[in-house]
């Protein structure tokens, strides 16, 4: 059994995507904004993000598509 958990969401249900640091939530964000911050190495693969200001958080690496400019590379 792979320990990489599968990629769960392909988008926001809302078109807006919050990102966790330090336990404090940051946004709303576009997902192209996200991807951006991905190429400047804010959000790593272990970030958590939701589509939710209050909802639930996953790693970036579980949002299909977010972590494509760090495997572009």
């Amino acid at each position: 059994m792979s320990d990489v958990a599968a990629p769960v969401r392909t988008s926001s249900t809302t078109g807006k995507w919050w990102v966790q640091v330090r336990g404090k939530a940051y946004g709303p964000y576009s997902m192209e904004q996200l991807n951006g911050f991905v190429a400047e190495g804010r959000i790593r693969p272990a970030t958590m993000v939701s589509d939710a200001e209050d909802g639930n958080w996953i790693e970036a690496r579980r949002v299909i598509g977010l972590m494509a400019p760090l495997r572009a590379e």
